[in-house]
């Protein structure tokens, strides 16, 4: 398992396992597979987030085209926080920029997160209602009082 309070660099070159689309691309179609893995590759290892279309409906598709457009290609992990959560999601590509003003309507609020997050689920971070963009954190361990509000929620996992 990689320790994520020592990951320096993250990138996100390529989008693998799922049937309908070869390695290296992402399948846009209308009925995508339950689960998307992403291979995340880092200066300190490499690991799989499995990005779940059924939790995350809008965010899910959103995260899979900012992988597509290298979004998060050689970015910093800014933000780690010891047993609480470690969060990224500035590009440091100037062409890359659009993407932080192009915010997501919340996605349907699931049941099974009335106990929060659990370790090491990803979500988006926002601020309110519809004010997800680009920003997403992983959780280090259980974040009972995270995911509650609808535009929280677990997105995906590893």
């Amino acid at each position: 398992m990689v320790n994520l309070r020592s990951l320096l660099a993250f990138s996100v070159p390529f989008v693998g396992g799922n049937a309908t689309a070869p390695a290296g691309s992402v399948s846009m179609a209308a009925s995508p597979s339950p689960i998307t893995d992403v291979e995340c590759i880092t200066t300190k290892g490499n690991f799989i987030v499995q990005v779940h279309h059924d939790w995350a409906p809008i965010g899910a598709p959103h995260f899979l085209n900012l992988v597509k457009d290298h979004f998060f290609t050689d970015i910093a992990l800014y933000r780690a926080v010891p047993k609480f959560l470690v969060q990224f999601g500035i590009s440091a590509d100037p062409t890359k920029k659009h993407w932080h003003n192009e915010l997501l309507r919340d996605d349907p609020h699931k049941n099974e997160l009335k106990y929060g997050l659990k370790k090491y689920q990803i979500s988006y971070a926002g601020s309110g209602k519809n004010s997800r963009s680009t920003h997403v954190f992983i959780a280090y361990e259980d974040l009972p009082g995270l995911g509650k509000s609808d535009w929280e929620g677990a997105s995906f996992d590893f």
